[in-house]
């Protein structure tokens, strides 16, 4: 027999009007799958509301810009809302800086079981229907990057389950004292629960990936409440298209028979893993050894990008390489970094740089313009990302200072 009482869903940061970024190339089809995916994403999180026939869906953090509100993106949400009214599943939503409760257009009714909270004040609600234990939901609209004020949430006094749902920044400490089980929040891409006792603090993440930094499933929470109160999240995948970091090693050396037998390998088990939906990889092929070969190890990258595209237009669900990077030892010796010369300058500006990821943000959003995949190295959150990046650019313009020609 089931320990289950009840269970509340809880999904954020649909954003439905932001683009997949990060492919510079791509079959038609696949472009196609790209506009759609966080719609597709977002349609797997109400269906499996429906689907685990829950008491409640709690949605945090931005699901659309409503200051320049896009005509799909507020027609799916009506239409999904009116999915759920028809299953007498509510909602409560606690939007962005640019979602919250006083944007939403006057001339599209929502449903009355839909409970949209503004942002100047915490809003609580009594939620009754298919929970067996009195439910109260504490809801404020918010900024991603701003800190939620805790102290505003004021728990149900007569022994209710109390779920707060907001957006923003939460020092999982502040909470613990406070009686709120559930601290339903939105503000960032990745799923991670900040804490589970004594009170469970959680972000879902997006439901769908928006480039290579967001590798990994995605999805929505389920939140399975116990007859003794006691809270356990399962994972819902939802994400239609999934990106991937694969890294292979190979010896400086190598044939290009070694690379394919690797990456052949590595690709079965990708499928293995994910059966089905395209899949976005990005490649490194990791240098083993030492010795200077690394004109020979960029070469059989460039091979086997074209290989990986082969082999992807031949699959029924594409495995698609977006990049083929190469990794070796730093190059540059720690002596360089101290000379008192144009490229001990250079060096030195881009290890300020490296230490002060604002700053790189700053310059890569400034070029995204000419260079559109800056706006997924610009975000930043993939550390190895990042790392990458910077050796790649002081190693190449070290060879540039140096006069060296480039391979």
């Amino acid at each position: 027999m089931s320990d289950v009482a009840s269970c509340i869903l809880h999904a954020a940061d649909l954003r439905l009007d932001e683009p997949l970024l990060g492919v510079q190339e791509m079959p038609e089809a696949l472009r196609a799958v790209l506009i759609d995916a966080p719609y597709v994403a977002a349609e797997r999180v109400f269906d499996a509301a429906i689907g685990e026939r829950v008491a409640l869906v709690v949605l945090s953090g931005s699901l659309l810009d409503l200051t320049a509100p896009h005509p799909r993106a507020i027609a799916f949400l009506a239409e999904q809302f009116r999915r759920l009214a028809a299953h007498a599943i509510p909602v409560c939503w606690a939007g962005g800086a640019r979602d919250s409760g006083t944007d939403w257009p006057t001339a599209i009714q929502l449903p009355e079981s839909v409970r949209h909270f503004g942002g100047t004040m915490v809003e609580r609600v009594a939620i009754a229907g298919r929970c067996p234990m009195p439910l109260t939901v504490l809801g404020r609209s918010g900024g991603d990057a701003e800190d939620i004020p805790v102290t505003d949430f004021v728990p149900d006094m007569h022994g209710a389950l109390t779920v707060a749902v907001a957006c923003g920044r939460l020092d999982p400490g502040r909470v613990a004292a406070l009686g709120i089980e559930y601290w339903a929040l939105g503000g960032r891409r990745d799923r991670k629960t900040l804490c589970s006792e004594p009170r469970t603090v959680h972000y879902p993440g997006s439901p769908q990936g928006r480039g290579p930094q967001d590798a990994g499933p995605h999805g929505c929470t389920l939140v399975e409440v116990q007859a003794n109160r006691q809270l356990r999240l399962r994972f819902i995948p939802c994400d239609l298209v999934r990106w991937q970091h694969e890294r292979v090693l190979v010896s400086r050396s190598a044939v290009w028979d070694d690379v394919t037998t690797k990456l052949s390998e590595r690709l079965h088990d990708l499928r293995s893993q994910t059966p089905d939906g395209p899949l976005l990889v990005r490649w490194t092929l990791v240098a083993t050894d030492g010795g200077d070969g690394s004109s020979g190890l960029r070469e059989l990258a460039q091979r086997a990008e074209k290989w990986l595209r082969q082999q992807s237009s031949a699959q029924a669900e594409p495995c698609w390489p977006i990049a083929v990077d190469v990794e070796w030892a730093d190059r540059i010796s720690a002596s360089s970094y101290k000379e008192d010369t144009l490229l001990g300058d250079y060096l030195r500006a881009i290890r300020t740089l490296q230490e002060d990821p604002a700053a790189v943000r700053e310059a890569l959003t400034a070029s995204a313009g000419t260079w559109p995949a800056a706006r997924w190295v610009a975000d930043l959150s993939d550390a190895e990302v990042r790392r990458q990046v910077m050796q790649d650019v002081a190693e190449l313009g070290a060879a540039l200072l140096r006069g060296e020609k480039l391979t």
